[in-house]
């Protein structure tokens, strides 16, 4: 099983001395990994599977059920009124973090789900990623993560040159 070490091994391999500095430190680089994750979300949830199907019973009578805190709040949240979840409920709308129904719903009852799992987050060199199994997926990852980091290295070096010229423009005043 691949950890976020050995995407660290990876990317130093991948991207040669252009990014030998890329885990110097670890809280940032934790950072451009979990960002990489957030914008190939859609690639990773096509390679593997990130679909969930779970059943949520209301808690009492009224309008609204609680989101699942997992949801990618970007992909459709589907409900259905059956196990086999083949029949679509079409009067609830995802409004302010809940399911809001057009009906009262009755306590007990329950509806089937099923929506796309938000982005993994990672914070530690030791934890498995699922998705550094897929090659091509690692691939991507690596890419996005080199990327992420050239930018932010290009973004230090443009603002140290404008403050070069910042500096240089009030000497010279």
């Amino acid at each position: 099983m691949a950890t976020l070490n050995n995407l660290n091994t990876s990317i130093l391999r991948y991207g040669g001395d252009e990014v030998a500095d890329i885990s110097e430190d670890s809280e940032v680089f934790f950072e451009m990994v979990n960002q990489a994750l957030v914008n190939v979300h859609t690639q990773v949830c096509n390679a593997i599977n990130k679909w969930i199907k779970t059943s949520l019973t209301v808690g009492a009578d009224g309008f609204e059920i609680t989101l699942p805190a997992n949801w990618d709040r970007v992909s459709k949240f589907l409900v259905f009124s059956d196990s086999r979840y083949q029949n679509l409920f079409d009067d609830v709308e995802v409004e302010f973090g809940a399911l809001r129904f057009e009906t009262q719903q009755t306590f007990g009852r329950t509806f089937y789900v099923r929506y796309r799992q938000a982005a993994s987050v990672y914070d530690d060199l030791e934890t498995i990623m699922p998705e550094l199994e897929n090659p091509r997926l690692k691939k991507i990852i690596m890419e996005e993560v080199i990327a992420i980091y050239l930018s932010r290295e290009n973004d230090l070096e443009t603002s140290n040159a404008e403050q070069s010229t910042l500096n240089k423009a009030n000497r010279n005043a």
